[in-house]
């Protein structure tokens, strides 16, 4: 295919050469005769050269030549009106009526031949100043797009070349159309699910940046509380001057410390002790939601009496059962636990 673009291009760009038209050379061989006829001449100016002024060159010759041809016409009858004149009776060729009238019908004639060729002339002349253009402008469009056709011939050579190339490169096995659309299909997948993620991941990490600020102020507040308890055991501590005080600021940090780092990991807001035997407990959810757990012992004991969930039902949930069988088991613990891991798989499945 490719050796068959190029011939049939080349074929083409040496039949149009080899044509004819003689459109290119017209301009040179014209330059050349006018060079001819004006060599030896005044009139061989630059402005004989111009094919647009041929008219009015051929209309001022035209003029000079009937001036000519009246002087010559005068001339010759003044001639033979002499030569008349000064010969013999006998030489003198004798003109009648007949002569006259014979010579002014060939006269008739020859000026009907020439006004005939001066139309023909004139009707070709107008035909060519009208197809000139024409012609001109056809030719001019099948030389670009002969031109065109062989510059869109390289490049499909050199695409052809560079295809042959890259599969060289690219050995077998290649990917097909289906193949390469199973492919993309694939990725367009892969890229949802990547997608889904990120924003899942976007989501979390804004609810972390958002539980990291509120454990940000409460260890501001913690601090605060804590300076202020510092303060007020170190009064403590010099108005009752007892040295064995000074080993409680270390258990204090320490008890301060675990609190906080609880608080921060399980996430929780709040805790309130509502009676001697009843806790209160409030943990923050992603999405800005809150549990709140009743924890509620026997008096004078340590063993559960009954435990309770706040929250859960707006996530439908009903972890009341399984809250029952924690309070028989007497595990704390597992019930906080049990009720914040529903509660937050219920938030992440929404």
């Amino acid at each position: 295919m490719t050796a068959s673009i190029g011939s049939t291009t080349q074929a083409l760009r040496e039949r149009f050469e080899s044509t004819s038209l003689m459109l290119p050379s017209t301009p040179t061989s014209f330059l050349d005769v006018q060079r001819e006829i004006h060599a030896d001449s005044d009139l061989a100016t630059p402005n004989t050269l111009d094919p647009k002024l041929v008219p009015g060159n051929v209309k001022s010759q035209k003029m000079y030549m009937r001036n000519l041809k009246f002087q010559y016409i005068e001339q010759k009858a003044k001639n033979q009106f002499v030569r008349t004149i000064i010969s013999d009776i006998e030489d003198v060729p004798m003109i009648t009526q007949e002569d006259n009238k014979s010579l002014e019908e060939v006269n008739s004639a020859k000026k009907e031949k020439l006004r005939a060729v001066k139309e023909q002339l004139a009707a070709t002349r107008e035909n060519i100043e009208t197809m000139a253009p024409l012609v001109e402008d056809d030719y001019r469009k099948v030389k670009d797009s002969i031109e065109e056709a062989q510059t869109l011939a390289q490049k499909i050579l050199d695409a052809q070349l560079l295809l042959s190339r890259i599969r060289q490169s690219h050995p077998q096995p290649r990917y097909t159309i289906e193949s390469a659309e199973a492919k993309l299909d694939e990725q367009v997948a892969e890229m949802q699910t990547l997608t889904d993620s990120l924003e899942e991941s976007k989501k979390r990490f804004a609810t972390t940046k958002k539980l990291v600020a509120r454990a940000n102020e409460n260890v501001e507040r913690l601090r605060g509380e804590r300076a202020e308890m510092e303060r007020q055991f170190k009064e403590d501590a010099a108005r009752s001057g007892d040295p064995e005080d000074a080993r409680l600021p270390p258990l204090y940090d320490w008890f301060t410390a675990s609190i906080s780092v609880h608080c921060w990991i399980h996430n929780l807001h709040e805790s309130v002790a509502v009676s001697d035997n009843e806790l209160r407990l409030t943990y923050a959810l992603p999405g800005d939601q809150k549990v709140v757990i009743h924890i509620v012992y026997i008096p004078g004991t340590k063993q559960l009496a009954s435990v309770e969930a706040e929250g859960v039902e707006e996530l439908g949930l009903d972890v009341q059962y399984m809250l029952d069988g924690y309070v028989r088991a007497n595990d704390v613990q597992g019930a906080v636990s049990a009720v914040l891991s529903a509660a937050r798989g219920a938030v992440r499945s929404q």
